[in-house]
This record gives C-alpha cells, structure tokens and sequence, in this order.
C-alpha cells in the first residue's frame, strides 16, 4: 500500500522549527538512491522528547516519484558517533501486489534537543537488490518562542515537504499583538477561497499540495481592546453596567437573557428590575430618551442602531431598529403589545414581559424585558471601528 505523510502531524500542538533536506542521484541498473527529508518539531529544554512534545517524521522519495516494489530500513545516529540504529523496517512489496510506491515515511521522537543527527535511508526489494542511502542531516533545535509582533506579520517561513499526492505546505509566523492584545485565531485563504484556521494562538498551518505560485492571504483575529468610551456599547460584558449609568431606581436595567453579536450589531434581550404599575418606572419612556437624545440635542446616549422598519402583517406599523419591547404574558391572559420572536428573524430567542400580582386587588408588578440593537461600526473616543484582522498576502 502507499504511504503518505501524515498532515495531522504538524498541526496547533507545537511551532514547527525546522526542515533538512538531502540530495539523490540515480544508480543504473538497480534502485534509485531516494531523496531523504526531515520535518520537526522541538519542545523546550526541559521537555522530555514525547509524541506531544518533540518529533520528527524522516520521509524517503524515490526522484520523480518512480515507482517500485520496495522495502525501505530507515537509521540514524549522533554525529561523530558510529553506532548506527536502526530506527525502523518496512517489508518489500509482496509478490503479485499491483500497488507500487514511491515514498516511505516513519515518525519517532527518540532524538534529544540540541544533538544534531545523521540520517540513512536505503530502499531494497525481495530479490536482494539494494539502493545506495540516501543522506541527510539535522539538529532537534529547542524552540525559542519571540516576541510577540505589533501589529504586523513577521518573519514568515515558507516551506514545502514530501511530493506527489503526499505534498504538503507549511507556513510559520511570530505570533501577533495589537493594543496589547494577542492574536488568537488566525484564517487561511488560497486564492481567495478560506481553507482552514488556526485556533487557541496557534502561529503555523500545513495544507495539503505544493508551492505552485498561489496567492495566501492570513488574517489574525484577536480580543479587542477595552472600550473607554462611555457612550458607546460594544461588548455584552460591558451591555449592562454602562445602561445603568443612565438608568436608575426602579425598572433600571438588570441583566441580559441573551447577548450576542450579529454582523455589524450587538444584539440583546435586557431585562430591566421588576417595578409596581403606580411608580412610574417604565422603561418604556427611559429608552425613549436615550435613543431620541432627548435634553441631549438629540443626540443618542449610546450607539444604537438607527431608522426604523415596518412589521409585516401590521399596516402602517413600524418598530424602532433600535429597541423593540417584548410581549406581555400575565396571569391574566396575552396581549399582542410587542414581539415574542426576534423582530429581525435572526435569532430563535423567545421573550416575554412578565406582570402579576401578589395579592387580589393588590399593585401589580411588572418586568419588563427589550430586544436591544447596538451598531459595532459607531466610532467613540476610546475605539473606533475594531482592530481586527491584521492581513499578510503572499505567493509561494
């Protein structure tokens, strides 16, 4: 069967630091010598080599993937040494098997950092007829995380293994800050077209084919920086105690059912503190000023989403864009004040004001809950549009 390099290898566990690659010629008459190539990944010095830690797979090609039935016994040993181990065996092809191959990959993490190797690969079939090795050599060097980068791509590593079908890329970077706020996520397109991210920080990415001269481009995502601008709402941790400077006593904004950001707007369901009807703490009439602006020259108190837009089924009805209240339910029955399902049909939530009483014939008490828009895109003196991504193109 043929055997390809494993992509899964190279991927978010560890920086890959390093690749040696070796020279091949043919040998007429018998097999050709194969081109003999190490990727790595190295830990820190103080890291027992592991699967999770420091490997490396050694990868065996016979020149323009020229096929044979082939065995291939893989050795290596510490430079200036002359122990040679053998590192593992793979049997030739048996007789009457039509699958021929061209390349013999093994992955061991039985080298030490800061040693360097050499490495022996030769090919043999079932007849006895051997290749010459094919050389290499390389050194397990422990990885040295740099400093984080600001605000822009550096030192970029470009590299290539294996070839044919089992051809891969691989791409390495510094990771990234911005505002003092790292990276976290990194997107891979090809051509324009996302082919996969990085997650939890991870600073490299393997692709499966060769270096035919696409065009990359990697984005870096991250946190953003906190908002300083006391007008402007960007974030569900910062939904509720910025409303509440506006709002106070009674009905005053509580907490949030659900919060959650959709393209260019923060959406929410604000629940607001339970009131009696005879105290006059509406929040109705609260919004209603922080989104007209009213004693503030018609300015809004924070960055709701303006306009408005007409609600099907009702003519000549329309919500605001900005807020809209929930529907009442009480012990009494429904009434069709509000909207129950998201008004922007974007979101399955469900949300409903709540009133009762705790006495016959006593005050009622309402709570009040409203699906809240805020515009991501509103600039403040503390923020602005966001700091993500940062960009890099390049073709390899």
């Amino acid at each position: 069967m043929r055997k390809y390099l494993s992509i899964s290898l190279f991927v978010g566990i560890l920086a890959l630091v390093g690749l040696a690659i070796s020279r091949s010629h043919a040998d007429e008459g018998g097999i050709l010598t194969p081109k003999v190539e190490v990727a790595y990944r190295a830990g820190t010095t103080e890291e027992a080599p592991s699967e999770e830690s420091t490997g490396a797979t050694i990868i065996a090609t016979l020149p323009d993937n020229v096929e044979c039935e082939c065995g291939a016994r893989f050795e290596a040993k510490k430079q200036n040494s002359n122990e040679w181990i053998v590192l593992g065996l793979f049997a030739p092809i048996e007789e009457g098997d039509e699958q021929q191959q061209y390349q013999w990959t093994l992955t061991t993490n039985i080298f030490e950092l800061d040693a360097t190797y050499d490495i022996r690969v030769r090919l043999y079939d079932r007849f006895g007829t051997e290749s010459p090795y094919g050389t290499t050599q390389f050194a397990m060097s422990p990885f040295q995380e740099r400093a984080c980068s600001d605000g822009v791509f550096t030192n970029l590593e470009k590299s290539k293994v294996g070839s044919g079908e089992a051809a891969a890329v691989i791409f390495a970077w510094d990771k990234l800050c911005k505002s003092q706020k790292e990276a976290n996520k990194y997107k891979v397109y090809k051509n324009g077209q996302l082919v996969g991210e990085t997650d939890q920080g991870a600073n490299n990415f393997i692709y499966p084919g060769t270096n035919d001269g696409s065009t990359w481009k990697i984005e870096a995502y991250g946190e953003e920086p906190p908002n300083t601008d006391p007008g402007v709402i960007k974030t569900c941790e910062e939904l509720i105690t910025k409303l509440q400077t506006r709002g106070s006593g009674p009905g005053r904004p509580e907490s949030y059912d659900n919060c959650q950001v959709q393209g260019s707007w923060l959406r929410a369901i604000v629940k607001f503190q339970a009131y009696r009807d005879d105290s006059g703490a509406n929040p109705g009439g609260w919004l209603t000023r922080l989104v007209y602006g009213i004693g503030n020259n018609g300015v809004p108190y924070f960055n709701f989403v303006p306009g408005q837009f007409p609600v099907p089924g009702y003519p000549n009805n329309h919500f605001l864009n900005a807020y809209v209240n929930c529907r009442d339910e009480g012990q009494n029955g429904t009434n069709a004040s509000g909207s129950s399902v998201d008004p922007w049909n974007q979101f399955p939530w469900i949300c409903h004001n709540e009133w009762h009483q705790y006495v016959v014939n006593g005050p009622t008490y309402y709570t009040n809950r409203y699906w809240m828009n805020f515009d991501l895109n509103a600039s403040g003196t503390g923020t602005g549009t966001s700091i993500w991504p940062v960009t890099t193109e390049f073709t390899f």
